[in-house]
């Protein structure tokens, strides 16, 4: 008898109960806020948040301009390490907002 990990069965129960883009947009946020947190040592609680990730594109909110224009210089190697934790080109494109936008 061989079993299936559970690793193989989440995705497919997740597409059967159609919960499987929701599921990844999870994983890529989560991803996206460890790696902001490895990048950005140094920032207040609240300066920036991975809030969504849809069609290829992930879109950080952040405090104010200032933050966004750190967040612009270090997009491709967000872009780059979230994709190599979720191990697939996931990523396309990162948005940056700010709160007041």
């Amino acid at each position: 008898m061989t079993f299936t990990s559970i690793q193989q069965l989440i995705p497919k129960a997740a597409r059967k109960y159609g919960i499987y883009k929701t599921m990844r947009a999870i994983e890529v946020c989560r991803e996206a806020e460890k790696v902001l947190d490895e990048l950005f040592k140094n920032r207040e609680h609240g300066q920036m948040k991975a809030r969504s990730f849809s069609d290829g594109e992930l879109k950080i909110k952040v405090a104010n301009s200032s933050w966004a224009q750190e967040v612009f210089l270090h997009r491709k190697t967000l872009l780059n390490q979230v994709n190599e934790r979720i191990d697939r080109k996931a990523v396309k494109s990162v948005k940056i907002t700010t709160k007041s936008a």
